[in-house]
C-alpha cells in the first residue's frame, strides 16, 4: 500500500476531484432554475446522477439549453448546492444570474477564459445575492481570459456580494463591473479572503449612471482582509502605479489603454480610483459638480462666447 503522506497535495485534490461528476444545465423543468429537480443533464464522472451534489462540476455552455441576457440560467435562493467548479462558456455567450437571496458557493468559478475564443460567459449577481467560496481560503474567481481566450463577464449590481475568495484573475478578455445605486458602492463589495493571486489584465468597469451622491465619498471596491494579502498585479496596477497609486479621470469613456472605464457620468465629474498597497484595498471617489458651480460655469463660458463675438464685430 502507498503511504499518502509522500504524495503531493495537488496530486490528492486532483484526485479527489476526478470523483466528481459533471453536469450540464439543460433546463428541462423550463424554469431556468439552478434548483429545478430536473434542470440537469449528467455528463460524466460518479456518482451518476439526475441532480448534481456536493463537489460536482456544473457547466453552463448553451449544449443543452440555449441561454440569453434576457432569460439566463437562474442561481435562485433555493440552490444550496456547495463545492465542485462552475463554468459559464457558452456556445456564443453563456448568461447566468445570481439572485437576490441567493448565494453561489463552488470551489472555483470560471466565466469565459474558454480555449475556444467563441465561448464566452456573462454573469450578473443581483442587489442581494452573493458568491463565495465553498471552502475558507480556497478556489478562485476567473474572469476572462487570455488574447486567444474568450472572453468573460461578471456584473454587481448595486448591493451585490463576492466574498471569501482567494484567487481573482481578471484577465485581458475580462470585464468586472460595479454599478452604483444613487449613494454610490456602499452596499457592494468584493473581499478576497486568501494569500494567492490578484491580477487585474482586463477591464474594470464602473457604471454611474443612478449616482447623484453631491458630496466626495471613499468607496472600496476590492481588499484583501486576511492577515497575509498579496499586493495587486496586472495592467490596471501598472497603470495606477504611472500616477503614483492613484488615477483621477473626468466624464465616461475608457482610460488607461482600456483597463478601467466611466460609464453613465455626465458632465464634468470626475472619478478617482486609488490602490493603496498597505492595506491591499483598491477604492474609489466620485465628485460631481454641484448644480449652482455647473450653471455658473455654463453662465461664466456663454459670457465669454458673447463678449468675444462683439468685440469681433467692433
Amino acid at each position: 500500500m502507498k503511504n499518502l503522506s509522500n504524495i503531493p497535495l495537488l496530486s490528492l485534490l486532483a484526485l479527489g476531484s476526478s470523483q466528481a461528476a459533471v453536469y450540464q444545465f439543460d433546463n428541462s423543468d423550463g424554469d431556468r432554475l439552478f434548483s429545478g429537480p430536473g434542470n440537469w443533464n449528467y455528463v460524466s464522472g460518479t456518482p451518476a446522477g439526475t441532480f448534481p451534489v456536493n463537489n460536482d462540476t456544473l457547466r453552463v455552455d448553451n449544449a443543452q439549453f440555449t441561454t440569453t441576457l434576457l432569460a439566463p440560467a437562474l442561481i435562485d435562493s433555493a440552490w444550496s448546492v456547495t463545492g465542485g467548479n462552475t463554468f459559464f462558456q457558452g456556445f456564443g455567450t453563456a448568461y447566468g444570474l445570481v439572485q437576490s437571496g441567493a448565494n453561489l458557493r463552488p470551489l472555483g468559478v470560471t466565466i469565459g477564459a474558454a480555449a475556444t475564443d467563441t465561448n464566452h460567459g456573462f454573469v450578473t449577481v443581483a442587489s442581494g445575492g452573493q458568491i463565495s467560496t465553498a471552502a475558507a481560503l480556497n478556489g478562485s474567481l476567473i474572469i476572462g481570459g487570455n488574447s486567444t481566450q474568450s472572453s468573460g463577464a461578471l456584473l454587481l449590481q448595486a448591493g451585490a456580494i463576492v466574498n471569501d475568495l482567494p484567487n481573482l484573475n481578471l484577465g485581458s478578455t475580462g470585464t468586472l463591473q460595479f454599478t452604483a445605486d444613487s449613494g454610490g458602492f456602499g452596499g457592494t463589495s468584493m473581499a478576497l479572503k486568501g494569500s494567492n493571486t490578484w491580477a487585474m489584465n482586463g477591464r474594470l468597469t464602473l457604471d454611474l449612471s443612478a449616482y447623484t451622491l453631491a458630496t466626495p465619498t471613499l468607496f472600496t471596491l476590492i481588499d484583501q482582509i486576511n492577515a497575509t494579502p498579496v499586493s495587486m498585479t496586472g495592467d490596471l496596477r501598472t497603470w495606477l502605479d504611472g500616477g503614483s497609486g492613484s488615477q483621477t479621470v473626468t466624464g465616461s469613456g475608457s482610460f488607461g489603454d482600456g483597463v478601467f472605464e466611466i460609464i453613465g457620468l455626465t458632465g464634468s465629474g470626475s472619478t478617482t480610483l486609488s490602490y493603496d498597497d498597505t492595506s491591499k484595498t483598491l477604492f474609489v471617489t466620485t465628485a460631481i459638480p454641484e448644480p449652482s458651480t455647473s450653471g455658473l460655469l455654463a453662465f461664466s463660458l456663454t459670457a465669454l462666447v458673447f463678449s468675444r463675438r462683439r468685440r469681433s464685430n467692433c
